[in-house]
């Protein structure tokens, strides 16, 4: 089955240098790769790295764009009890957008994407202990069915504003979660989003955005599992040019989570607060260029989740963290560049029952990121 998902891989990678105009290979591809590891630890003793090597290709031609991207990852975890790991393929996501922009009175974005089956599903019991907070190790999915994800958007500028609306729907295709969930069919999703931007001097512009998602019934073996409740989310942001090198930033996020409708419990029991609670995410930054071809950043970043208010064995409690980085980007040549990007988190868990009991539990964590990217 690794050999066959490798050979996948390498046949559709094929299949798009292939059906790529000779000449538009000279200016319009984009090849980025690299690694990323992170690490975390926590004061029951235990820590968990993750090692990623991922793979980009976007390119374009008129008003087509297309992507490629997917990764190889390893992962594992140490409990002071017991030490697990697994490495492996991620799934392989392709998609491409079209831009109509002359024939209408508004600019219409017209996006198709696809997941592949590429990454390692059926999990073992052990293995599925390293889906993790995705706040701890970026990577929590490891392979999911065949996915399909038409979009819609349109935008208008107008003076100084710019408006955006966007709708999406994402068919999710079963597949084997685990050993013990067989014929695993995780729900559709339809979201909605919109984005109004004012632009009151040069490279300096506030936005308000907001969405809308709704999930319908997980189901496994023709039997209703979960479903999640709709998610609201609602912000801004101002991006502030202090002067052509210097570039600050803030930002703030509100997630307002839905009641979800649990089918494994009694029918008195069904309804019940979302696993997660509400959350608040401030963002804050700021980018400054040494000259032409360097530009440093700087990124922290506020997380706060509310108690999900449930009792027993679905309570969750709250959750906050607070991350600091710095990174780097440097243009070596006109046609390649290299970034690296260093980062740091402190996170304290109040005690949870979800996906397993937990005393209070506080995590250090570092993150660490390089990679090129090539023009072609």
């Amino acid at each position: 089955m690794k050999n066959t998902k490798q050979l996948l891989l390498l046949q559709i990678l094929s299949l798009i240098l292939i059906c790529v105009p000779t000449h538009s290979l000279a200016t319009d591809l984009q090849l980025q790769s690299g690694a990323t590891f992170d690490w975390w630890k926590d004061n029951h003793d235990a820590r968990a790295s993750q090692l990623t090597f991922p793979l980009l290709f976007t390119g374009t031609r008129d008003n087509l764009s297309f992507r490629l991207i997917t990764a190889y990852t390893h992962t594992s975890l140490s409990t002071g009890s017991m030490d697990i790991s697994m490495n492996g393929l991620l799934d392989t996501k392709i998609g491409a957008t079209y831009r109509l922009s002359d024939k209408l009175p508004f600019e219409l974005l017209l996006g198709l994407d696809f997941n592949l089956p590429t990454g390692h599903t059926n999990l073992s019991a052990d293995e599925t202990r390293l889906v993790m907070d995705p706040d701890l190790l970026p990577i929590n999915s490891y392979g999911e069915g065949f996915n399909i994800n038409p979009t819609v958007t349109i935008a208008k500028g107008w003076n100084n504003w710019t408006f955006a609306l966007g709708v999406g729907y994402l068919w999710r295709g079963s597949y084997d979660f685990s050993e013990d969930l067989k014929d695993y069919q995780p729900g559709m999703v339809f979201n909605t989003v919109a984005e109004a931007r004012y632009y009151y001097q040069a490279n300096s512009y506030a936005r308000i955005f907001s969405g809308y998602t709704v999930y319908s019934t997980d189901t496994a073996n023709g039997k209703d599992l979960l479903q999640e409740g709709d998610v609201f989310q609602i912000g801004g942001s101002l991006i502030h040019a202090v002067n052509p090198s210097l570039k600050l930033t803030a930002g703030l996020r509100e997630i307002i989570r839905g009641d979800v409708k649990d089918y494994k419990k009694s029918a008195t029991e069904q309804n019940q607060n979302a696993y997660n609670g509400d959350e608040t995410i401030i963002d804050l930054g700021g980018s400054y260029a040494l000259d032409s071809k360097t530009t440093l950043s700087v990124p922290l970043q506020l997380r706060f989740m509310a108690d999900n208010g449930n009792s027993g064995d679905s309570h969750v409690g709250a959750k906050e963290k607070y991350s600091l980085g710095a990174g780097v980007t440097r243009e070596i040549t006109p046609v390649l560049s290299a970034d690296f990007t260093l980062k740091g988190y402190y996170k304290h868990d109040d005690p949870t029952r979800i996906p397993e009991p937990y005393d209070a539990r506080t995590f250090t964590g570092v993150g660490i990121a390089a990679s090129l990217t090539g023009r072609f």
